[in-house]
């Protein structure tokens, strides 16, 4: 059986690279809510910049702390840098 996390955050991944930027996020936040800590952390890395969407360091916070519970790394030191 096909794991479905990779999938969507893959392809939001390929959306960020083709400066797909409202597609990117629209992917990452569906990976995320299917359990996957890269796309939560996409997610929030387009919030904490602002691409394609207004800066929102609020969702970028709710995205990056989701991603942490996942233990992603990544996420917490995000996390940090924000704080």
């Amino acid at each position: 059986m096909m794991k479905i996390q990779p999938f969507w955050q893959n392809k939001a991944q390929l959306a960020l690279d083709d400066n797909a930027d409202i597609t990117a996020l629209e992917l990452s936040e569906k990976a995320c809510t299917l359990g996957s800590a890269k796309g939560c952390v996409i997610a929030g890395n387009i919030y904490k910049i602002g691409r394609g969407t207004e800066l929102d360091y609020k969702k970028a916070i709710t995205f990056f702390e989701t991603a942490s519970k996942q233990d992603s790394v990544n996420a917490k030191f995000l996390l940090g840098k924000i704080f």
